[in-house]
């Protein structure tokens, strides 16, 4: 994201100016809504979609990104050199026409509720630009410990330490300074209270005091999103809670619903798109307790499509499935021409019983004439190694030379060639041995 966002590189920004929608929110927001499905439904180019979510980013995270893109698209791009000075101030003009033509922003119910963990701090600050650290202060001043949250930033943003503080004091601590004494009032750390059990399924009881914080962050994007997309979909996506069929989780969701709409009211550029409605709502259709499962995708696309068609959004439908489509006719495809096995119609053989040839005897021989019925027959013996001699000599008499015997290239054991007593038919061919101090006698 910041190499989209930064001007400085051109290659990038110029790659990136095509992309007119976006999709903002955490991992929820995504899942289920790949960019690709997105831009064939909506009828773009290829690469037309900008994915722009954070994984595990709440409602204050995704202000913050917005703070960035929103500085970052302002920045003044003055070409000063070849231009003159009237046409230098048209061109360092910020931009009026905005960013994107859509953006797609989804929220949960679980991540309304506030949330002290250091890393949330640790987001805003490498996120939220300098200009925008005072309207960060003032979102604080809505939390339940509005200094906590004000001095973790400070100390993050003056030490330039980007750390998470509660993982720093809780491991780190514990193992460099050992274990907190309870009856110690001067301790380093206080022991932490007992909280109570989580439940099965984690759920936000949506009371003011618990949603002031990421409610004020909430209208802080639809607010700001009036400068950066023509027009903004909030989408309220379902949990794992929404199927427990109990009049509290009944009475949050109904909350929730209620107080995105009347958001939305305010804001002509904000469109509520409802997804807890017809959608994924049995346990099997969530993996976790908020991300969809992939079995529910098709589900809870058709109700998006259903809610861009209500709010007059063109669509198309066969489009957008039919990446869908050619992948299975190439699945039934391969298995068509897959080649099928030729089953032989011989009767298989009965199993041999195991043979006993290969066994050599005692002696280094083998049984003649095991298990072929016959008479035994004598033993053959082994290759004499005298055998292989010159056929110039006799077995028993050296070589004049003193040279080894080596059997002639081409001649077989055996061969008449090797019987030195037979009468060759022409004249012989061998050429008479000799010796380095002469020639033979």
């Amino acid at each position: 994201m910041t190499r989209w966002l930064d001007p400085m590189e051109k290659w990038d920004y110029r790659r990136n100016t095509h992309k007119r929608v976006a999709i903002l929110g955490s991992s929820t927001s995504r899942d289920w809504l790949d960019p690709g499905y997105l831009q064939r439904l909506l009828g773009l180019k290829r690469g037309s979609v900008l994915d722009a979510h954070i994984n595990g980013c709440r409602p204050g995270c995704t202000w913050s990104e917005i703070q960035m893109m929103l500085q970052r698209y302002r920045i003044k791009r003055c070409r000063l050199r070849g231009h003159t000075a009237s046409q230098a101030d048209e061109a360092c003009e910020p931009p009026s026409k905005p960013r994107f033509d859509k953006v797609f922003f989804g929220t949960n119910l679980f991540p309304m509720c506030e949330d002290a963990h250091s890393k949330r701090t640790l987001q805003h600050r490498m996120l939220t630009p300098t200009t925008a650290i005072p309207a960060l202060l003032d979102h604080y001043r809505h939390s339940k410990e509005p200094l906590k949250y004000a001095g973790r930033f400070m100390g993050v943003l003056l030490s330039e330490a980007y750390a998470d503080t509660r993982a720093v004091k809780n491991y780190w601590g514990h193992k460099w300074l050992g274990a907190p004494h309870a009856k110690k009032k001067d301790a380093w750390i206080r022991p932490p209270d007992k909280s109570p059990p989580q439940p099965e399924i984690r759920s936000c009881d949506y009371s003011m005091e618990n949603i002031a914080l990421q409610l004020g962050f909430t209208q802080g994007i639809m607010d700001d999103l009036q400068h950066l997309s023509s027009m903004t979909y909030v989408m309220l996506l379902p949990e794992k809670s929404i199927a427990l069929d109990d009049p509290e989780h009944t009475r949050r969701w109904a909350e929730h619903v209620k107080t995105h709409r009347q958001l939305a009211a305010e804001r002509p550029w904000i469109e509520i798109i409802d997804l807890t409605q017809g959608g994924a709502s049995t346990l099997r259709d969530f993996r976790d307790d908020l991300h969809v499962a992939r079995r529910a995708f098709g589900k809870q696309r058709r109700v998006f499509e259903n809610e861009l068609e209500a709010l007059g959004v063109s669509i198309d439908r066969k489009r957008a499935r039919a990446k869908k489509k050619r992948k299975k006719a190439k699945r039934k495809t391969a298995k068509t021409k897959r080649p099928r096995p030729i089953k032989s119609k011989k009767k298989p053989s009965p199993p041999k019983a195991p043979s006993k040839i290969n066994q050599l005897s005692p002696t280094g021989l083998r049984p003649s004439g095991f298990g072929t019925g016959q008479a035994s027959k004598q033993p053959k013996a082994l290759p004499d190694p005298q055998r292989r001699r010159h056929p110039a000599s006799k077995p028993d008499e050296p070589h004049p030379s003193g040279r080894k015997h080596r059997m002639p290239s081409g001649v077989k054991s055996g061969s008449p060639e090797m019987n030195t007593n037979s009468e060759s038919p022409g004249p012989s061919t061998r050429r008479p041995s000799s010796d380095k101090r002469g020639t033979q006698e």
